[in-house]
């Protein structure tokens, strides 16, 4: 069976966390890693294409999450809303990384990547799926290492 998900996705967010590990930043956000886990995840898992991050694609999302809402496990309805606050936060963390902004966007994006790999770890442990749910764990504890490690 081929998996909703990539397991080979997740290492984006490894190398991320090794980047800022070693730098004390990144040259950039893990953006594609949302990108492709959303594009997977919906395409392969709730067979609804996603086509962009705007919000003509959370509009569907907020339709698909309400349809799931009745039908769906709740790991799965959360991941539908991760979703929503990308789209929402999607184009100020490529205007931060592109000059503009004051880097809080850039934070706030730590903080969903770390809370988006904890709901991924969730959805996939509640189907069974244990290579993404290891692959996700994994990442979440590199990224939590590398963002504690520039705090010191």
């Amino acid at each position: 069976m081929t998996p909703f998900i990539a397991p080979e996705l997740f290492e984006r967010v490894i190398e991320y966390s090794a980047e800022v590990e070693r730098d004390k930043k990144a040259s950039s956000q893990p953006i594609d890693f949302c990108d492709n886990f959303f594009a997977q995840f919906f395409q392969n898992r709730m067979k609804q294409e996603i086509t962009g991050f705007g919000n003509e694609a959370k509009e569907s999302a907020v339709r698909l999450r309400l349809q799931a809402g009745a039908k769906e496990r709740k790991e799965t309805v959360l991941l539908i809303a991760r979703f929503e606050g990308y789209c929402d936060m999607r184009y100020d963390v490529f205007a931060e990384e592109y000059g503009g902004g004051s880097g809080d966007a850039l934070s706030r994006f730590q903080d969903f990547l770390d809370n988006l790999l904890q709901s991924i770890t969730r959805w996939a442990e509640s189907e069974k799926l244990t290579d993404i749910a290891r692959e996700s764990f994994k990442a979440r504890a590199a990224l939590q290492h590398a963002l504690q490690s520039v705090q010191k």
